[in-house]
């Protein structure tokens, strides 16, 4: 976004790199129509994320299967024991650990492709110090449902 509207900036600008060109005064519609252009539409809910993306995963890894199914196996086999994890420290009041284990999950769900208990994950460790229990207890119950959709997807691979 720039002041300068002098003919011929907007190709500079462009040529430059820039992605768009705005120039002010802003018109609000014009900025949302801009930003519409770039901005991937991102599911309204968590649920509407994939459990798992194979294809990303593979890519991810080079498409080195045996990379790919030690760290399938790995996520697989931490997980159970991590959200145990996260369930004591919710009941014990240890929002912060709550928050440190979500971190984790989120980290390893991502490096799998794993995006709805990435995502959970993720919501789970920015709320975990101020959201009332039962928010994080269904969270913890919606990241659990995550888990178990993402084991019957990785199971038919």
């Amino acid at each position: 976004m720039t002041a300068n509207a002098i003919k011929g900036d907007r190709e500079r600008c462009l040529a430059a790199g820039m992605n768009d060109y705005l120039t002010k005064p802003m018109d609000v519609r014009v900025l949302e129509a801009t930003i519409g252009r770039w901005v991937q539409p991102q599911p309204s809910k968590l649920a509407d994320l994939p459990p798992f993306d194979a294809d990303a995963m593979q890519s991810r890894f080079g498409h080195d299967r045996e990379l790919e199914q030690m760290a399938l196996a790995t996520f697989r086999q931490a997980t159970p024991p991590l959200l145990a994890k996260m369930r004591a420290a919710l009941a014990a009041g240890q929002r912060k650990q709550l928050g440190l284990h979500a971190h984790s999950a989120k980290g390893g769900a991502s490096m799998i492709s794993a995006d709805r208990y990435a995502a959970i994950a993720a919501r789970l460790e920015e709320r975990a110090a101020i959201a009332p229990e039962e928010d994080l207890r269904q969270l913890l119950e919606d990241l659990q449902r995550a888990f178990d959709a993402f084991e019957l997807l990785a199971a038919a691979r």
